[in-house]
């Protein structure tokens, strides 16, 4: 797989994927809504790095894992690899992650929020948090606030079906 990433492949295969998603409509917090959640000005924008980075990385690895099972599985016929650096990949993440979080470090009620939060449209069995949850565990007051938007999302969902 390593060609399809380095080639920028798997980056404008993914950003073409999120391109084309039609995502349903969600409301958007005031900058007052994330001060009064404890997110300052460069919280914010470290929070933006986490969640720009987990879009961009998971929609590549999609593609990218659905390419090789599709391979493995001999859905379609062999092709080249791509050409190295070719134009048109977006850009890389700019900035730093936060510590990853084990739960062992958060306070039981953080804890306790991630595990709230990585359980929406979970099916099975509980399993390790996700990752993100765990990256944006710093901010716990951002964390309530997006499990305020997205369980609704998840119960609409499941009525849905």
């Amino acid at each position: 797989m390593r060609p399809f990433y380095v080639s920028g492949a798997a980056a404008r295969e993914g950003a073409a994927l999120l391109a084309a998603l039609a995502l349903p409509a969600v409301s958007t917090w005031s900058r007052l809504d994330l001060r009064t959640a404890g997110v300052d000005e460069a919280n914010e924008r470290t929070i933006v790095t986490v969640l720009d980075s987990y879009n961009r990385s998971n929609a590549m690895n999609l593609v990218a894992l659905t390419a090789l099972t599709a391979r493995l599985g001999n859905d379609f016929a062999p092709v080249a690899a791509p050409a190295a650096a070719s134009a048109g990949a977006p850009p890389a993440v700019e900035g730093e992650l936060p510590a990853l979080l084990s739960v062992a470090e958060m306070t039981p009620a953080i804890a306790e929020m991630v595990r709230r939060l990585d359980r929406l449209g979970e099916r099975g069995e509980p399993r390790i948090p996700a990752s993100m949850y765990r990256h944006l565990a710093h901010w716990p007051g951002f964390l309530d606030l997006a499990r305020g938007l997205l369980a609704p999302l998840v119960t609409t969902a499941a009525s849905a079906n």
